[in-house]
């Protein structure tokens, strides 16, 4: 079990016992391979250019056509599946190990949509009336509304076999 997971229920739908988690994992030490991203890693939460999306080593390796292809692509979310939340006292640092550059020590941590899970509680019955020991924090209302855009961009993509029937 992880330390801390992150409710991923709306709190308008917490009820009937039920409630879907998202455990806190540590960020990849590539991210802060991406100075863009180094800087604030939170930006992962939020459409960027292709090129912010990756190091400037990455995109100048890319291919003339790749790089074609992903500025005609345009802005969007270079890691969909991720969201990260801001460094806070309460989370513990850790350190990523680095081939290269260096180690970083962080604690910056996210969730991976892909991760989440629904738990069964008999004592979650409300979002009122729960388990209030178990909220340690809560998200700014700004922070809130991205994590809904991201998420429901996540589960909103339309996959390859649709886009073929399609054209």
């Amino acid at each position: 079990m992880p330390r801390f997971s992150v409710i991923m229920t709306p709190c308008c739908s917490i009820e009937e016992k039920t409630i879907a988690l998202a455990p806190l994992i540590q960020v990849y030490p590539a991210f802060f391979d991406n100075p863009y991203l180094a800087e604030d890693l939170t930006r992962i939460n939020r459409i960027m250019t292709p090129e912010q999306s990756v190091s400037p080593t990455v995109w100048g390796q890319l291919g003339e056509e790749e790089r074609k292809r992903r500025l005609a692509e345009g802005n969007t979310y270079a890691f969909i599946n991720h969201f990260i939340y801001q460094k806070h006292e309460s989370y513990a640092e850790y350190t990523l190990h680095r081939k290269t550059k260096g180690n970083v020590v962080t604690n910056y941590y996210m969730v991976d949509f892909r991760n989440i899970y629904r738990v069964i509680c008999e004592k979650i019955i409300t979002p009122s009336n729960a388990p209030i020991e178990s909220k340690h924090l809560q998200l700014s209302i700004e922070t809130r509304d991205e994590l809904r855009v991201k998420i429901a961009r996540y589960y909103s993509r339309v996959p390859q076999e649709d886009q073929l029937i399609e054209a």
